[in-house]
């Protein structure tokens, strides 16, 4: 079926959170307009929440945001989403110990691993 493609579900799904997600950065905010937008898009009668929270990081204080998400929320049973799709920051890239190779450090693209098994 066209609905199960995985080249369209890759595109239309997957493809726009495979970017760099600072809390409160323009890739946070556009991942999780992805993420509601799709939801909206599905037809069910979805009641959003987005669960703002502070906590201490290593680089200071820091927002972020989740989405919670509940199908139908009249309903005698629901179905519950909870994203956190924020991605950590690394250092920038330091040089390899021998000068030679990849550094460490930069952009992290994760957080889709447990979300996408």
């Amino acid at each position: 079926s066209d609905l199960l493609d995985p080249s369209r579900l890759w595109d239309s799904f997957l493809r726009p959170l495979l970017t760099e997600r600072v809390p409160g950065g323009p890739g946070s905010r556009a991942a999780r307009e992805h993420i509601v937008g799709s939801l909206g898009a599905l037809g069910v009668p979805w009641h959003v929440e987005l669960d703002a929270f502070s906590a201490a990081t290593p680089r200071g204080t820091v927002t972020f945001t989740n989405v919670v998400a509940t199908a139908a929320p009249a309903a005698p049973r629901r179905l519950v989403l909870a994203c956190h799709y924020d991605t950590k920051v690394l250092s920038p890239p330091l040089p390899h110990p021998e000068g030679a190779g990849p550094g460490v450090g930069g952009v992290f693209l994760g957080a889709t691993d447990s979300a996408v098994p």
